[in-house]
C-alpha cells in the first residue's frame, strides 16, 4: 500500500466513526424530542380530563347548595309549625 492509499483508508475510516457518532447523536435528539413530544401529548390528555372533573364538581357543588338551602328552608318552616303547636 502506498501513502496515498493509507491516507484514503484513514479518512474514510475517520468520516466514518464521524458519521456514526453524528448519527448516534442525531438519534437520541430524535428521541428526546419524541419523549417531549408524547410527555406534551399527555399533559393535554390530562388537562382535559382535570377540567372536566373540575367542572362535575363544580356542578356537583352547585346541586348541594341548592339541596342544604332547601333543607334549611324547610327545617325554619317545621321550626316555625313547632312554635306555632307550642302556643296552643
Amino acid at each position: 500500500m502506498t501513502l496515498i492509499e493509507i491516507a484514503v483508508a484513514l479518512g474514510s475510516l475517520g468520516l466514518s466513526v464521524v458519521a456514526f457518532f453524528a448519527a448516534t447523536r442525531a438519534q437520541g435528539k430524535t428521541q428526546r424530542l419524541e419523549q417531549v413530544k408524547v410527555d406534551a401529548e399527555a399533559y393535554v390528555r390530562a388537562q382535559s380530563i382535570y377540567d372536566k372533573s373540575i367542572e362535575q364538581l363544580s356542578k356537583r357543588n352547585d346541586e348541594l347548595y341548592a339541596e342544604v338551602k332547601e333543607c334549611k328552608t324547610r327545617i325554619a318552616e317545621l321550626e316555625r309549625a313547632l312554635r306555632l303547636i307550642g302556643q296552643d
